[in-house]
C-alpha cells in the first residue's frame, strides 16, 4: 500500500501558508449589499477617509498690542460617504487570525486595527498525520506673493470637501482657487495608489486598505500677509496599502496614512519546524503502512 499522495500533498501546501493575518474585502454601497455579504467570520465595515477643510476668522496682537484679524485653517480626516468596506478573517489551514477593529469615536474611521496569528500548522501536521495513522500645518511665505489671493473674511467661516468638490477621479496635479479666495494645490497621486474602481470584491489580501495619500498646499493672504499651509489630504477614489503584522497594530495618522508597529510573536513556527513535523508524520504514515 502507497503513501496517500492526497494527504502528503496537504502537509506540504501548509508549509506554503503564509502566517500573516489574512483578510478578505467586500466593497458594499447599500444595506441589501452588506446583508449579503456578512458571514460568520464577518469582523467589522469601515469607511476610507476624506479630508474637510475648515477655515475659521480669528485674531491676533500686533506689535502695539490691537487686535488684528487672522485665518486659522485645519484638514480634518472625515468619513466618506460613497460606500463601505466589509473585513472577514481569511484564514489558511492551521493559521487563526485575530483583528481588532478601534475607530474614532462616533465615526467608521478606522484608527488603529491590531492583529494577532496564532499559527497552529505544526499540531495541524500533527493532527492529519495521526489522524491517517488511527484513521498639520506649516506656516510660511510664498516665492510667488503676487499671485497669492486676499482671502475674504466675509465668507469666514467656510468648510469643504476636497474629494465631492475637487478631487473626483482626478489623478493629476490639481491647482484651483476657491470661492473665499484661497488657493490650494494638490500633488498628483502616489506612484503605488491604485483606483478605487479597479478594487475587484470580494479579495483576499494580507494588508489593510486605506485612502491614498496626497500633499496639497493652501495658500491666501490676510490683509495683505501671505500664508501658506502644507498637510496630506485623503483621496478615497484611489487607496494604498499597507501589510498586516503577524502580531502588532496599525496606527492611522492624524492626517492621513498608517503606520504598522510589529511586536515579536514567538506563536508563529519557522519553516524548520514544520518540515520537522511533516517528516515526523511522513516516518509515522510509512510505518503504520509497513505495518499492514
Amino acid at each position: 500500500m502507497k503513501i496517500d499522495k492526497s494527504l502528503i500533498l496537504l502537509l506540504l501546501i501548509l508549509t506554503g501558508c503564509s502566517a500573516l493575518p489574512s483578510v478578505k474585502y467586500t466593497k458594499i454601497d447599500n444595506i441589501e449589499q452588506f446583508k449579503k455579504a456578512q458571514s460568520d467570520k464577518y469582523i467589522d465595515s469601515f469607511s476610507l477617509r476624506d479630508t474637510r477643510l475648515v477655515f475659521n476668522k480669528t485674531s491676533k496682537k500686533d506689535s502695539a498690542g490691537k487686535d488684528k484679524p487672522d485665518v486659522t485653517l485645519s484638514a480634518e480626516p472625515i468619513e466618506f460617504t460613497g460606500f463601505k468596506i466589509i473585513m472577514d478573517r481569511d484564514d489558511g489551514i492551521g493559521i487563526t487570525t485575530t483583528l481588532n477593529l478601534a475607530k474614532i469615536e462616533n465615526s467608521s474611521l478606522p484608527s488603529e486595527i491590531g492583529s494577532d496569528v496564532t499559527d497552529k500548522r505544526v499540531e495541524t501536521i500533527g493532527k492529519l498525520g495521526g489522524a491517517f495513522v488511527s484513521a498639520m500645518a506649516v506656516l510660511s511665505g510664498d516665492k510667488s506673493e503676487n499671485s497669492i489671493p486676499e482671502i475674504n473674511l466675509d465668507k469666514l467661516p467656510f468648510q469643504i470637501s476636497l474629494q465631492k468638490n475637487h478631487l473626483h477621479n482626478n489623478p493629476r496635479l490639481y491647482e484651483n482657487t476657491l470661492d473665499i479666495g484661497a488657493r490650494i494645490i494638490v500633488n498628483q497621486i502616489p506612484p503605488d495608489a491604485l483606483p478605487i474602481s479597479s478594487l475587484d470584491t470580494p479579495l483576499k489580501s494580507n494588508s489593510l486598505i486605506y485612502a491614498a495619500c496626497r500633499k496639497a498646499e493652501v495658500s491666501f493672504k490676510v490683509n495683505g500677509i501671505p500664508k501658506k499651509y502644507e498637510f496630506s489630504v485623503n483621496d478615497p477614489d484611489y487607496f494604498q496599502t499597507i501589510a498586516f503584522p503577524e502580531k502588532g497594530k496599525i496606527k492611522m495618522h492624524s492626517e492621513c496614512g498608517a503606520s504598522a508597529i510589529s511586536e515579536k510573536n514567538d506563536s508563529i513556527a519557522s519553516n524548520a519546524e514544520i518540515f520537522e513535523a511533516i517528516a515526523n508524520q511522513a516516518k509515522a504514515i510509512k510505518e503504520a503502512l509497513d505495518k499492514k
